[in-house]
């Protein structure tokens, strides 16, 4: 009982102390102990964000991503997880549980490397298919509306092995 207790404490009370350099005029080089002795800005820093002209654009992003995220990574595991249970072959079932579920165990960075790889203009996996098609190469990087969705694809194909084992769980 008293592990969990201290476990508690530890990893859900003590990391919130953070949430005090929102409202404390905190510098990095204080050090831990500057977040509870620095002086109490108030909400000076809330008023610079929302009066930043960069604050809605990065509302709207989050929002969209967020919107987007819940819409891939939603029914995917879910569809995995029915279509896992309709699998007669024991071992094909277990060979793809195992596959789908590897990439959790990615970190975010490597995913990032695989997009960066994928999507290069000049050396990237898709602009090689493309010239081998005869097709023009498609500058990525240069598509704001793009990322929004190749985000929410990466994240769903990232978490959805992990949360379909959980759905078949329940």
């Amino acid at each position: 009982a008293w592990a969990g207790i201290i476990y508690l404490l530890i990893f859900n009370y003590a990391p919130m102390a953070g949430i005090l350099v929102a409202f404390k005029k905190y510098s990095i080089k204080d050090g831990f102990w500057g977040i509870f002795t620095n002086e109490w800005a108030g909400l000076k820093y809330f008023r610079e964000f929302f009066s930043d002209y960069m604050c809605w654009p990065v509302i709207k992003n989050t929002l969209i991503i967020s919107f987007l995220k819940i819409l891939t990574s939603f029914p995917a595991p879910i569809l995995l997880a029915i279509m896992l249970t309709e699998v007669r072959n024991r071992h094909f079932k277990k060979f793809v549980q195992a596959v789908s579920y590897l990439p959790y165990f990615i970190s975010w960075v490597i995913v990032g490397a695989f997009v960066y790889n994928i999507f290069n203009y000049e050396t990237g996996l898709m602009n090689g298919w493309l010239t081998s098609l005869g097709m023009e190469k498609v500058n990525v990087y240069s598509m704001p509306w793009v990322w929004p969705i190749i985000i929410c694809c990466f994240n769903a194909w990232k978490w959805c092995g992990y949360n379909s084992i959980i759905y078949i769980a329940a």
